[in-house]
């Protein structure tokens, strides 16, 4: 390859990096709007399966109230005036969430499928735990649809009801005696 040919593959190559980088760049300012880039970051994933073949796993939306309680938890700001820890796993069938959203659309409490403590687990990696619940579909006349999951506070939407975080997945069509298995993976690094 000739010299002025590299010259000028180099130069489209560096051309290319910076219109992506303008465009790229951007995206990444969410996760950074406050403090450095070592401060604490949020991450999670639900895994949604059906009489245990997987359905979908997908990162959720950390919801504003979510948010609020593990500033209130980290920061000491805890009396006895707190919400109960976030253990109670819901499913529902409504619309995508949001962060603003204080509730689960179309959550569902009937069935089998009422919000329920989930079974706490860790690894040994620092920051991540585990809420998982398997629903086993009961008393159903037909096919019920469940596509969300929230994690809250509380056993049941309450005026103390905190929703702190929440995901949509792809429809799950229910009949009796199948099981939803919800599995939140949680890591705050």
């Amino acid at each position: 390859m000739k010299l002025v040919d590299r010259h000028f593959l180099l130069l489209v190559i560096a051309i290319f990096g910076f219109v992506l980088g303008v465009y790229v760049a951007p995206s990444f300012t969410s996760l950074s709007t406050v403090g450095s880039e070592s401060g604490i970051k949020y991450w999670s994933e639900v895994c949604v399966r059906k009489n245990g073949e997987l359905i979908q796993c997908s990162h959720n939306v950390f919801t504003n109230q979510g948010k609020n309680l593990v500033r209130d938890y980290i920061s000491g700001r805890v009396n006895s005036t707190a919400p109960a820890i976030v253990e109670h796993i819901a499913v529902g069938n409504g619309t995508a969430p949001a962060a603003g959203d204080t509730i689960l659309s179309g959550e569902i409490r009937e069935c089998g499928l009422s919000r329920s403590v989930g079974s706490y687990r860790t690894n040994a990696t620092d920051g991540i735990w585990f809420l998982e619940k398997v629903f086993t579909v009961s008393t159903c006349g037909g096919t019920i649809r469940a596509n969300t999951t929230g994690l809250f506070n509380t056993s049941s939407a309450t005026i103390s009801n905190y929703t702190f975080a929440s995901n949509s997945f792809t429809n799950a069509d229910l009949q009796n005696n199948d099981q939803l298995n919800i599995t939140w993976t949680i890591a705050v690094t």
